[in-house]
C-alpha cells in the first residue's frame, strides 16, 4: 500500500487556492493522443472514494478504461481520509490520467461536484463519474456531450445503468426527463455548484435536483447513454442499497 505519510502536501502549481490537494503519482502528465493535446477535450471527473481491495481494482479498471476514450481528459478527485487506511490498497492511475486531487469535506458526495463544476477550464461540458460506473460504447462521452449543448433545458443529463436501476417509458425520447437522477452525467460548468445543498450521501442526488428543479431546469436520462454498475449491490456507503431486490424509485 502506498504510504502517504511523509508527503508534504504541496499542490501543483496554478491548480488551485481553496484548500485542495493534488496527489503526486508516478506517470503524472496530460493526455496526449497521436502525439498531440486533444482539441476541446471533454474533462471526466472520477470520484474515488473505495473502502476496500475490491473497490480499489474498481476503480483502477474504471480509470483505465475511461482513459482509452481518445476525446476526454481524465480527472480523478479522492475521498480525503482513505489513502492511509489499511484495509484500502493502491489505486492504479493510468499515465494517461491528471495528477489526482484530494477535495477535503464533510460531504465528498457534494463537494466533488462543487470542485468540478468550478474547475472545468477550456470546456463547454464536463462529465462526473463514481469509480464503479463502467462507461459503455466507444461514442459514450462524445454522445453525453452532444445531447447535453442540444437540450439547453437541462441542468444536467445522466447515463442509465444496464442493471436495472432505471426504468424509462418506451417511446423514442432521446432524453428523459426524471425526477432524479445522479452520476455518470454531463453537465455545461458553472451550473451545479450552487444547486448542491447539505444532505446525507443517501439523499444526496435527490436534494440535488429538487434545487434544480426550483429553477426551472430539467434533469433526465439519455436511452442512448448506458454504463455498467460494478458496483451495485453492494453498496459501500449506503448498506440499505445492498442485494437490493429491484430498480429503486
Amino acid at each position: 500500500m502506498t504510504d502517504w505519510s511523509g508527503w508534504n502536501g504541496s499542490r501543483e502549481e496554478g491548480a488551485v487556492n481553496q484548500g485542495w490537494l493534488t496527489v503526486p503519482c508516478e506517470d503524472r502528465i496530460h493526455p496526449l493522443r497521436d502525439g498531440g493535446e486533444v482539441s476541446n477535450p471533454l474533462h471526466v471527473w472520477v470520484r474515488i472514494a473505495p473502502l476496500s481491495p475490491t473497490r480499489c481494482c474498481l476503480a483502477s479498471a474504471v480509470l483505465r478504461r475511461i482513459s482509452a476514450y481518445a476525446d476526454v481528459r481524465v480527472r480523478p478527485l479522492l475521498c480525503p481520509g482513505l489513502l492511509c487506511s489499511p484495509t484500502v490498497g493502491d489505486i492504479v492511475i493510468p499515465m494517461d490520467c491528471d495528477l489526482a486531487t484530494i477535495v477535503p469535506g464533510e460531504e465528498f458526495w457534494n463537494d466533488s461536484v462543487r470542485f468540478a463544476d468550478l474547475h472545468t477550464l477550456g470546456s463547454d461540458v464536463y462529465a462526473v463519474i463514481d469509480d464503479d460506473q463502467l462507461p459503455l460504447g466507444p461514442d459514450f462521452f462524445q454522445l453525453g456531450r452532444r445531447l447535453l449543448l442540444e437540450h439547453p433545458g437541462f441542468a444536467f443529463i445522466s447515463s442509465v445503468s444496464i442493471n436495472g436501476e432505471v426504468l424509462l417509458p418506451e417511446d423514442d425520447q432521446e432524453v428523459v426527463v426524471a425526477h432524479s437522477a445522479g452520476t455518470p452525467f454531463f453537465a455545461r460548468p458553472g451550473t451545479l455548484a450552487k444547486l448542491r445543498p447539505p444532505s446525507s450521501l443517501a439523499q444526496a442526488d435527490n436534494a440535488a435536483c429538487v434545487a434544480i428543479h426550483a429553477t426551472g431546469l430539467k434533469v433526465g436520462f439519455a436511452r442512448g447513454l448506458r454504463h455498467n454498475h460494478l458496483g451495485y449491490g453492494i453498496s459501500q456507503a449506503v448498506p440499505e442499497w445492498s442485494n437490493h431486490p429491484g430498480p429503486r424509485a
